[in-house]
């Protein structure tokens, strides 16, 4: 029998529950004050019973005194998120969806992304919509990718089989025509719109994206329902920050009505009317829906996390330097030049960007790697304009660095100054003639340019390339994508 909300607080500190409280907002993005601090005691008795503590308490000082992973957080997900879905919820919503899809090229492709997916009835309803505009009209080509941070829903949803509760109030003809009946009463989704969806798991308070890592770059649908109502309110706020860059411009977010505030709120959407319902898209962006000329952007990004930090010069300025030994300045710098990289590497974007700009710029200039270090530092805290000038700087400094000009490619896709990104991308190969992700790079402008062959070209060097590592080694400069990973993204790009 698990606890009450009030029984467990005779078991629990007021300071233990004070610290798992924080970490829930910190891993997870999720508010637990209040009034929702039974959920959390509940959800805590369940962890520590499944994992043989003998207390919540007990629990508690085992979780926080780990080193945090990506098992580690999703030991817990499972117990604090709430995974009420069923098919066909709110309908409208998926209306406007087959609006889209109905509006597009049926050559185009789609992307659509159930963003905190649960159990997966919201991404199968998705794909039946699908199903049914391409049995239609013959197209468009439509790719779902389903993502949350509780491994035990990921897999039900990847089993596709389902009880009575997830169809109630689901139209008989979905039931009938996209589901096989179990002899135990269960219901499986057919095997050709599971298909048509990937699951992955993704924690949206904490992961990169948009990313190519995550399969979350130039996303023309996200559906992300029922989902900020839980987060904190910075972590809410950052989250709509991501998925505004994760949109194309045709693209909108499909939330909640109690949610809809909340997007509108902060600027990174504006409201659309789009058949019964209401949805979400880019301020000044048109819609796919009204406006069918728009050609699909690149689908090639590096992490960009949100930052509220702001720069007004186009560089810094710099004091004149102050008096240092030369070989105590040379020590001093290489030391600093350290710490802004283990900053990075820990996401603590600020701290880096701190670190070189008011210790190591006041007195020094950068040589090409380090100038490259702080062209990502600023790519990852969404300042793409600097970012890309601190990348020509680099190759500037060092011109026969393969890498940088990967770098600098990758910044000018985002910022979307194509013809300057496939010239870096070309230098970069010219230097490094096995450089696989600037193939890839190079297949995708292609692709957007719609130069099919010269795309499959590059496509398939890359795949020849990859063929001959591990799958499960990294691509090198890859940010940790396998080459696995890489192999499958080339294998599912339309052709």
């Amino acid at each position: 029998m698990t606890p009450s909300a009030a029984s467990g607080n005779a078991f629990l500190s007021p300071q233990s529950l004070e610290t798992i409280t924080e970490y829930a907002a910190r891993e997870f993005g999720l508010s637990f004050y209040g009034e929702r601090a039974r959920e959390l005691l509940r959800g805590l008795q369940a962890a520590a019973s499944e994992h043989h503590f003998e207390s919540a308490e007990k629990f508690i000082e085992w979780y926080v005194s780990t080193r945090t992973t990506a098992e580690r957080i999703e030991l817990l997900a499972s117990h604090l998120t709430n995974g009420e879905t069923y098919f066909f919820r709110e309908s409208s919503a998926l209306d406007a969806v087959a609006r889209l899809l109905k509006s597009c090229s049926i050559l185009d492709h789609i992307r659509i992304w159930s963003a905190g997916c649960s159990t997966g009835e919201e991404a199968y309803s998705l794909a039946i919509t699908a199903h049914n505009v391409i049995q239609e009209r013959g197209g468009p080509n439509v790719s779902i990718l389903a993502t949350d941070v509780n491994p035990h829903a990921l897999h039900v949803a990847e089993q596709a089989i389902y009880r009575p509760w997830s169809f109630r109030g689901t139209p008989e003809w979905v039931m009938a025509s996209y589901c096989i009946q179990k002899s135990d009463g269960t219901r499986q989704v057919r095997p050709d719109i599971r298909s048509m969806v990937k699951f992955r798991s993704l924690n949206l308070a904490l992961a990169p994206y948009p990313s190519a890592v995550t399969y979350t770059t130039n996303i023309d649908i996200i559906f992300c329902r029922n989902v900020l109502m839980y987060f904190i309110e910075p972590i809410r706020n950052a989250v709509l920050k991501r998925f505004s860059l994760c949109l194309t411009n045709r693209g909108f977010l499909a939330l909640s009505s109690s949610e809809g505030n909340i997007a509108a709120s902060t600027g990174f959407f504006q409201q659309k009317p789009l058949g019964k319902t209401i949805v979400y898209v880019k301020p000044g962006a048109s819609h796919q829906a009204e406006t069918t000329n728009e050609k699909p952007t690149v689908e090639f990004s590096l992490p960009i996390p949100p930052s509220q930090h702001t720069h007004e010069d186009k560089f810094p300025r710099r004091e004149p330097p102050e008096a240092i030994q030369p070989q105590v300045q040379v020590r001093q710098f290489n030391s600093l030049i350290l710490q802004a990289r283990s900053a990075f590497d820990a996401k603590n974007y600020e701290k880096a960007r701190r670190i070189i700009e008011e210790q190591v710029l006041p007195h020094t200039e950068l040589n090409g790697q380090d100038s490259g270090l702080l062209a990502r530092i600023y790519a990852n805290m969404g300042d793409l304009e600097l970012a890309e000038k601190w990348g020509e700087q680099a190759v500037t400094l060092e011109k026969l660095s393969p890498y940088l000009r990967y770098l600098l490619a990758s910044i000018q896709i985002e910022r979307n100054t194509l013809k300057q990104a496939k010239t870096n991308l070309k230098k970069a190969i010219y230097i490094d003639s096995d450089f696989i992700l600037a193939f890839f790079g190079l297949g995708n402008l292609y692709r957007h340019e719609k130069k099919t062959e010269k795309a499959k070209k590059a496509y398939a060097t890359a795949r020849r390339l990859l063929s001959k590592l591990d799958p499960e080694a990294l691509v090198p400069c890859g940010e940790g994508l396998r080459v696995g990973g890489l192999i499958e993204m080339i294998d599912t790009i339309p052709q």
